[in-house]
Formats: C-alpha cells, sequence, structure tokens
C-alpha cells in the first residue's frame, strides 16, 4: 500500500484522487519491476504476465495510462522517461540491495 507524504506547492495535502492516482502509477511501477509484495497470490506465470502487462502500460500512447497521469496531474512522456530511467539503474545493478517498495514510493512521490 502507498502512503505518500507529499505537499503540493500550497503546503497542503495532495487531493486524494492525485494521490489514488499517483499510488496506481506507483502499483504499476512495482509490477513491471517484478515486485510482487504476496507472491503467494500468483504463480510464476501470472508474475510474469503482470510484469508485461504493466510494462505495457507505462506508454504514452496507452489512453489508461495518459488518464492515471492526468490525474496525477503529471505528463505521461515525463514518467516513461523516468520509468526507463528507473529500468536502466535497476538493471545496471546500480540500485542492488535497496529496497524496491520505498524506492520506488519515493521515486512516484518526488514526480
Amino acid at each position: 500500500m502507498f502512503i505518500y507524504r507529499t505537499y503540493d506547492e500550497n503546503s497542503k495535502n495532495l487531493a486524494s484522487t492525485k494521490l489514488l492516482a499517483r499510488a496506481v502509477l506507483g502499483r504499476a511501477f512495482m509490477d513491471a519491476v517484478g515486485h510482487i509484495t504476496n507472491s503467494s497470490y500468483c504463480g510464476a506465470t501470472e508474475r510474469s504476465l503482470l510484469k508485461k502487462d504493466s510494462i505495457r502500460f507505462i506508454d504514452s500512447n496507452n489512453k489508461w495510462f495518459v488518464y492515471w497521469c492526468d490525474m496525477a496531474e503529471l505528463e505521461p512522456d515525463y514518467v516513461v522517461r523516468k520509468f526507463d530511467d528507473l529500468i536502466y539503474h535497476l538493471n545496471s545493478g546500480k540500485m542492488k540491495g535497496l529496497n524496491l517498495q520505498t524506492l520506488i514510493e519515493t521515486y512516484i512521490a518526488r514526480l
């Protein structure tokens, strides 16, 4: 579960729809990197399909991705670039040993 402690320019809590949208994007990031929090609910095949579907979801040409980015008040192309950066750094081993959930929650909150 994502709980963000980010604030808008007026130092007030973000709107609940914006928080929900950021949680959806964060979950997509988590699923795309293969971080399934409770793997007992699905087997290897299901995890693989979930990962592939999440990667396909994070695409600025996907209308649902654009919708959630709009709800989160984020530019879809920017989010895709940040996702690509995250994947690059994960694949290069620069983030080895870090807690992926905390990392991605922080990453999404800073977008």
